[in-house]
């Protein structure tokens, strides 16, 4: 891991790399592959899956695969309990499947498939579980005052039992990747059409990827390839992801804005923003206390010094702009200290650390995170996060809350430091009494 920003010369060469690396071709072709039902964004839509799939099992639609889903759950049924089906294989076997008629959420069934001899019913459940007596009552209203033959599936992608004991005698459990093996097994590009050929081939490409256990050959490939790359460009990758404009970039470019404009409003906190500022999610500072403690204990930076910045600085203060998993803003502050693999700098950025907190270990980089965030109630709190829609962060409020969350941190940090000889002796005495 490098401990140190790169020069826009050596990130410019970095990306020059990236580009031109032969890999690239392989991934691009790979992730550049459409797929309906991405693009739709309904990749686990339970809803979706049942449309899909009633089309596919309509022998009458334009899908090129005839009856044969329906011949496949027939089969399914017989090889599963030849019992079920007993002295009536020979009406099955004469069943006309061109007659079927297909439903969506008959009586709340998610596709129901009925046939002049057979009615099948599909229970749908891809992140869900069954709901009370949900199988109960469709096998009841199927059965009852009914003279053909019902088959009754639980589709699910592991193609689980039922939960209830009594559900497993009647409902056959199937999992999607036997309907993948099913659609696959009779699917025909060259006989199909072409709109057809791309929501199938799309449909097929979900179910791999979605509820299928084991990975492709092709894509285990492909995931070796994509590592490869990363490591080979980490620094070029991070930096053009870093010039993506999503929320924590325009958060960042706010707060920026937001502490130049309070240093100025609060001169005597002697806030020093950092000039040229545009790494992503960090907004530093120095200040002039900091500055002075660092003063007082003379570092002499051999001209090849590296810490964990390029304008060879031994600290900063970050504000740090996060985002959780519901796309909400965390913004949290912590102090940082760096001495690169200088062993005489470690051990003098070592005494400002101890002085701060005296319990804490200073290795190449001396990290102080006091406290995460503000609270809900805008009180500052080490434990409990508070998460901000890019919105909030332009409430009139926001300015007051940040300003809390900075002056707090200056306070655990630099109200510990002993810049002057007045400070010493007022600390040495307390000490002493």
């Amino acid at each position: 891991m490098r401990d140190r920003e790169l020069t826009p010369e050596e990130l410019f060469r970095e990306v020059i790399k990236m580009v031109m690396d032969p890999q690239i071709d392989d991934i691009e072709k790979e992730v550049a592959e459409f797929n309906f039902f991405d693009t739709m964004g309904i990749a686990r839509a339970e809803i979706r899956h049942s449309n899909a799939l009633a089309w596919l099992l309509n022998p009458n639609m334009s899908h090129g695969l005839g009856d044969s889903l329906l011949r496949f759950l027939v089969r399914k049924a017989y090889d599963y309990d030849e019992k079920r089906i007993g002295d009536k294989i020979k009406d099955i076997l004469q069943e006309n499947y061109q007659t079927v008629v297909i439903r969506r959420e008959w009586r709340h069934i998610d596709i129901l498939a009925e046939c002049e001899k057979i009615i099948i019913a599909i229970e749908n459940k891809v992140d869900s579980q069954e709901n009370g007596t949900q199988l109960k009552d469709y096998y009841e209203e199927l059965s009852n005052n009914n003279s053909k033959i019902p088959l009754f599936f639980l589709l699910s992608p592991d193609g689980r039992e039922a939960e209830n004991e009594a559900d497993r005698d009647i409902w056959i459990p199937i999992s999607y990747e036997e309907i993948h093996d099913a659609i696959k097994n009779h699917y025909n590009p060259g006989l199909t059409r072409s709109n057809e050929r791309v929501f199938i081939e799309s449909y097929l490409n979900l179910i791999r990827r979605e509820f299928m256990k084991t990975k492709t050959e092709k894509q285990k490939d492909l995931e070796t390839i994509a590592m490869s790359f990363y490591n080979s460009h980490t620094d070029a990758i991070k930096y053009l992801f870093s010039l993506v404009p999503d929320d924590i970039v325009q958060a960042t470019k706010l707060i920026r804005e937001w502490l130049q404009s309070y240093s100025e409003k609060k001169p005597d906190l002697g806030i020093i923003p950092k000039k040229g500022e545009e790494t992503k999610g960090y907004v530093r500072f120095t200040t002039q206390k900091m500055d002075k403690r660092i003063e007082k204990t003379g570092f002499n930076l051999p001209s090849d010094f590296k810490g964990g910045w390029l304008d060879k600085s031994l600290y900063y203060y970050e504000i740090l702009v996060r985002q959780n998993q519901d796309n909400e803003i965390v913004i949290g502050m912590q102090l940082e200290l760096s001495s690169g693999d200088n062993n005489e700098v470690r051990e003098k950025l070592s005494e400002i650390g101890k002085e701060i907190n005296d319990k804490r270990s200073f290795q190449r980089k001396w990290i102080w995170r006091s406290v995460w965030s503000l609270s809900d109630n805008n009180k500052i709190s080490k434990k409990k996060p508070r998460y901000f829609s890019f919105e909030r962060l332009q409430d009139d409020d926001f300015d007051e809350s940040l300003g809390q969350l900075v002056e707090y941190m200056l306070a655990q940090t630099e109200g510990k430091l002993r810049v002057s000889e007045s400070e010493e002796s007022e600390t040495a005495m307390g000490d002493a009494e």
